[in-house]
């Protein structure tokens, strides 16, 4: 692929102006697009941005600087480069706060030091065959009872000593006598409330199948009142928020994150010629009028006059007829002599050659009419008023006939077929430059297009052969030609990826990292690019945003239908409905056949239509 005129270079933090300028340099472009992470330090200060400046200038180079740091984009501009700020950040996600839990504080319950030393001790000893050989095998199992209610207060890994804990056999037996008889009345106590009367299954269940009726009658009385109402956006998307010119970054090496197009610009000259034929005879001025003029000169200086010099007369219509010297002559001067009879003068005197400037008829002129002579950087010298006399017999020739002249009718006749002409050979001369095997130039980017090419400030000034008014040199063969010329200019993509399939991605990737967003919080974005520009420099597109909800219309707008709709007869409720669509907020609806509609929004089901 031949070099391209564009070059788009990512810096790193750690990069310095001068290895900046290195990575410039290597890309041998004459534009350059920098693509500057935050924190540069080296391009934050303004004198970083000189630097690079008067290094780029004496290059040639053009520079454009996307960032995202707010210093390098002022120091940028300090400098006078072009530069476009850009925002990646995204905002956090607020944390989520701590989810609030519950907490019961129990009332504390206190043993007495020797009861929990007791139970801490039974815990120590192995639940399997505790009590196996000892006689009073109830009584110790009734004091296991409280090894679940308490906590010791003696020393962990100690072994009950009764003598220790401050038990008698007199008290061991009597706190196992209470246990038992605490035992006894709860049992007894069971026994009481065990025995309620029995109820028929039948009575268990009314309370329930009650519930299950009135459940499916709301569900009925639900389905048989809710109405559904299909809304479809507006055809003119309302609340579009229209861009132009926006510049979309390109990127020749497909390293640019999504955001960059990756395209390589390239130019290249084009000619195309048409012939054409005059198609009409025009009676038009043929022969040129010559004669001569006889000059007298009344003083004894001789006057020399340039070829060009003019002679002005009058026709027979009154008009100004210009005729021009055709050499270079000089007027003799005045000669006096004396003799017997006196002193006489005899004038200088010349007969000078003299064509008319214009052909035709109306350049004959009668006998004596030239009355004034040019004579370039002087005064007019008008005859009998000056040191000449001038006198001329009639000077015709100037004549008309049919001829064949070019006109604008006939080169507009065969513009159109040397332009196409010219645009077919600008996109080969394009394609030229490229290997068509990988990559691919872009239709949409050519410039100009077959449609701009109708300006004729797009191409170079016509040459047209003989000029426009000029006649043909054949009239039996009254062809002429039309030369166009024009500099085209294109982008280069790979051949599965063009400009447009692009765009659809980086084109919203493109406005979605920008800081100031087009659409709220919860509305969905939806981009559309309207127009493609490449002018040889920048990428620019034009379109619009539109915002809206995930369903197609925003939340404000599902509100006014169903307000349109609520509690409404059917006249009203379409109404209601065309109202929002002169405001634009919605497209074509379809209602059920009823003739009124709920009072309640629930009962009202919006569906919005693709």
């Amino acid at each position: 692929m031949a070099a391209v005129e564009s070059a788009l270079v990512p810096l790193e933090t750690s990069d310095t102006v001068d290895s900046v300028l290195a990575k410039i340099r290597a890309t041998r472009s004459k534009s350059v697009q920098l693509l500057v992470p935050p924190d540069t330090a080296a391009l934050q200060a303004p004198r970083g941005f000189e630097r690079l400046r008067r290094a780029l200038e004496a290059d040639g180079v053009a520079v454009l600087v996307f960032s995202a740091d707010e210093q390098v984009i002022a120091a940028a501009r300090r400098n006078q480069i072009e530069s476009i700020a850009i925002d990646s950040s995204r905002s956090p996600r607020p944390p989520l706060p701590p989810p609030e839990r519950a907490t019961r504080t129990l009332p504390e319950t206190r043993l007495d030091p020797r009861d929990a030393a007791f139970i801490d001790a039974l815990d120590q000893v192995p639940a399997r065959d505790r009590y196996a050989d000892t006689p009073d095998a109830d009584l110790y199992a009734a004091i296991d009872d409280y090894a679940d209610e308490g906590a010791s207060d003696g020393p962990p890994g100690q072994r009950y000593d009764p003598a220790r804990a401050g038990y008698t056999a007199e008290r061991t037996t009597a706190r196992a006598s209470g246990a038992r008889r605490a035992a006894a009345r709860d049992y007894a106590d069971d026994q009481e409330y065990a025995a309620p009367a029995r109820r028929s299954p039948l009575l268990a269940l009314a309370p329930i199948a009650l519930l299950l009726l009135v459940a499916a009658l709301a569900v009925a009385w639900f389905l048989a009142n809710r109405t559904g109402v299909t809304v479809s956006p507006p055809a003119s998307a309302a609340g579009d928020r229209p861009f132009q010119g926006e510049i979309i970054p390109l990127d020749p090496s497909g390293n640019g994150g999504g955001t960059a197009v990756q395209a390589a610009p390239v130019t290249a000259d084009a000619e195309a010629s048409a012939s054409g034929s005059v198609q009409n005879e025009t009676l038009s001025p043929s022969g040129t009028a010559k004669g001569e003029v006889t000059i007298r000169n009344v003083i004894e200086s001789a006057v020399p006059l340039p070829k060009g010099s003019e002679f002005i007369a009058k026709n027979a219509k009154g008009e100004e007829v210009r005729f021009t010297i055709d050499n270079d002559v000089t007027v003799p001067g005045a000669v006096t002599s004396t003799s017997l009879a006196g002193r006489s003068t005899t004038y200088g005197q010349v007969n000078v050659a003299i064509t008319a400037r214009a052909p035709g008829s109306a350049s004959n002129v009668g006998e004596n009419t030239i009355a004034t002579l040019l004579i370039p950087g002087q005064q007019p010298i008008v005859s009998q008023s000056s040191n000449f006399i001038f006198t001329n017999g009639p000077i015709g020739g100037g004549s008309e006939a049919p001829q064949r002249i070019v006109t604008e009718q006939d080169v507009q006749a065969v513009l159109g077929q040397a332009l196409t002409a010219l645009y077919n050979t600008g996109v080969q001369q394009l394609r030229s430059k490229i290997d068509e095997s990988k990559f691919g130039i872009d239709a949409t980017t050519i410039a100009p297009s077959s449609t701009e090419l109708a300006d004729p400030q797009s191409y170079d000034p016509l040459v047209v052969e003989p000029a426009i008014g000029q006649p043909v040199a054949d009239p039996n063969n009254p062809v002429f030609k039309v030369t166009v010329r024009a500099r085209f200019k294109g982008l280069a993509t790979p051949r599965d990826a063009s400009v447009t399939k692009q765009l659809e991605t980086v084109a919203p990737a493109y406005f979605a990292q920008q800081s100031d967003r087009a659409c709220k919080a919860g509305e969905q974005q939806g981009t559309r690019v309207d127009g493609i520009h490449w002018d040889g420099e920048k990428l620019t597109i034009d379109g619009a945003i539109s915002c809206g909800s995930a369903s197609g219309l925003s939340v404000e707008t599902l509100a006014k239908v169903r307000g349109a709709l609520r509690g409404q007869p059917r006249e009203a409720a379409e109404a209601g409905l065309r109202t929002l669509q002169q405001q634009g907020l919605i497209g074509e609806y379809q209602l059920p056949d009823k003739a009124s509609f709920p009072r309640f929004d629930f009962l009202i089901d919006v569906k919005t239509a693709p």
